[in-house]
């Protein structure tokens, strides 16, 4: 099932980073309708991806807005052969090319069905 937007995610590019309370989760409940971090008790950007992982399933086909599991402790938001993530630097939008040099392990989700 496609995620929905919620917020453009070029809007959000240069938003800075904050480990306590803006990090890549953060990002992504921002930018589309997945479950927050009020609806799990988390506190920490690896423990919000594990946590949320029942919601979402991998997916069959690349769609536009799906998550993207950056190897096991990070996460952005597919998009146009880009992607929008937030780490140390801030939100930025890179090339799925580039990710792909950085991260050796790169997995695209999408909600799963009835959650």
């Amino acid at each position: 099932m496609t995620l929905k937007l919620k917020l453009d995610p070029d809007s959000l590019v240069g938003k800075p980073y904050d480990k306590k309370n803006y990090h890549c989760w953060h990002f992504i409940e921002e930018c589309l309708e997945v479950p927050t971090l009020s609806d799990i008790a988390v506190d920490t950007a690896v423990q919000n991806i594990y946590e949320n992982m029942p919601y979402f399933q991998e997916c069959d086909t690349l769609d536009n807005y799906c998550l993207v599991l950056l190897g096991e402790k990070h996460i952005g938001i597919y998009y146009d052969n880009h992607i929008y993530h937030n780490d140390i630097g801030g939100v930025k939008c890179e090339p799925f090319r580039q990710i792909a040099r950085k991260y050796t392990d790169v997995k695209f989700y999408e909600r799963r069905e009835n959650t």
